[in-house]
């Protein structure tokens, strides 16, 4: 977050800065407490973009795009695909609190990931 710059406003400029999509917040869909390695609490927001489809704009972004829900690319970090594949679309009162661990396996599977997206194992 950039100083005097709000939780949404960081979303919508980061958002910009990694994919050249206009996005609006929708709603805060959950505090996620991460445990283990890294240890942290991070706010995750549904949003709706607006323009065109998303360009990966530096080396950090592996690639940049849509994608169904039942169709998430390989190489996407074990954390994000149970925020969208359980909690997006469920039922419950938002925001949601949840726990996630970020133990050794996660960890590993993060460098897997890392090394076979620089080998362009992962398009």
């Amino acid at each position: 977050m950039a100083p005097g710059e709000t939780p949404e406003e960081t979303v919508v400029r980061e958002v910009w800065e990694e994919t050249s999509v206009h996005v609006e917040v929708v709603e805060l869909l959950g505090w996620y407490e991460r445990t283990g390695f890294r240890a942290h609490c991070a706010p995750v927001y549904v949003c709706r973009p607006h323009g065109g489809p998303p360009q990966a704009q530096d080396t950090d972004t592996v690639q940049a795009r849509y994608f169904p829900l039942h169709r998430l690319p390989r190489g996407l970090c074990p954390w994000y695909r149970v925020i969208l594949q359980r909690h997006l679309l469920n039922p419950y009162p938002r925001p949601l609190r949840h726990t996630q661990h970020l133990g050794l396996w996660t960890v590993l599977h993060c460098i897997g990931l890392d090394l076979a997206s620089q080998f362009g194992l992962l398009s």
